[in-house]
């Protein structure tokens, strides 16, 4: 796809490509093969409607596009799906996501499939995955098929699969209905485990602040370099992995209003 700077450009020059090799392939036949209507593909190829992940996705199978080319033609749309090669605070490469990106792989395992790849003894077996995450068969076979679509795994002729990035930034301060559930699963997996997980397996703590609400904007930047620096320091560590944990931080207003209104 080098040389080609949108998806329209892309579709336009398989439809091209088809017709040479068929003088009686229609747009309409085109349309047809991408799963597609006439009238939404002709919006498409003329700027008038957007292509969401889904749909381009959908493309790219009916196109029978690799794991690669399928990445690289959901770069094409704009604007970009995911920035790869963005330098982490470790040296390595990550891979941010967009929101767009992140509704196909929004669930939490896909993410904790990732992390747990790092672990001694990980195996790329979809039985493996399931019983170390404590979900089914059928979700581990979700996963290992999404982040493949979107380019976050490859799989080479062997079959054997590998992480494509280190690790993976997750858009902020973007609402989203697929993050919202996916941080809405996570904290009821924290309250599962303040129920059920020893001492040594947990560690469930808050404090109450009074503040200015100016003040709220710096509290969220400490954050997010406290974030940093555990990932610098715990997540590039030497020492093997053998288990995967879940960080959430929740900074939210208890009070109705300011108090002095």
């Amino acid at each position: 796809m080098e040389n080609i700077e949108n998806h329209r450009e892309f579709l336009n020059s398989e439809l091209i490509k088809r017709t040479k090799k068929n003088g009686a392939f229609s747009q309409r036949a085109f349309a047809k093969m991408l799963g597609l209507s006439p009238g939404e593909l002709s919006e498409i190829l003329n700027g008038k409607r957007k292509l969401s992940v889904k749909k381009a996705l959908q493309i790219a199978e009916n196109l029978s596009l690799n794991p690669e080319e399928t990445l690289a033609f959901i770069n094409l749309t704009k604007p970009p799906l995911i920035n790869e090669n963005t330098p982490s605070s470790g040296g390595k490469t990550s891979q941010k996501l967009s929101m767009d990106l992140f509704e196909v792989v929004g669930n939490w395992y896909c993410f904790a499939l990732i992390t747990l790849s790092e672990c001694e003894g990980f195996s790329w077996n979809k039985d493996y995955i399931a019983k170390k995450l404590g979900i089914s068969v059928a979700e581990a076979r979700d996963a290992l098929q999404k982040l493949i679509k979107v380019g976050l795994i490859e799989q080479d002729k062997k079959s054997d699969y590998r992480v494509t990035a280190d690790f993976i930034i997750s858009p902020d301060q973007i609402p989203s209905a697929a993050i919202r559930k996916s941080h809405f699963d996570l904290l009821n997996k924290a309250m599962i485990a303040l129920e059920e997980a020893s001492h040594n397996e947990r560690n469930i703590t808050g404090i109450g602040l009074a503040l200015n609400e100016s003040e709220y904007k710096s509290i969220v930047k400490d954050i997010a370099s406290f974030r940093r620096e555990l990932i610098k320091k715990y997540g590039y560590s030497n020492k093997k992995k053998n288990k995967v944990y879940q960080l959430e931080m929740a900074l939210f207003e208890l009070t109705q209003g300011n108090t002095n209104d």
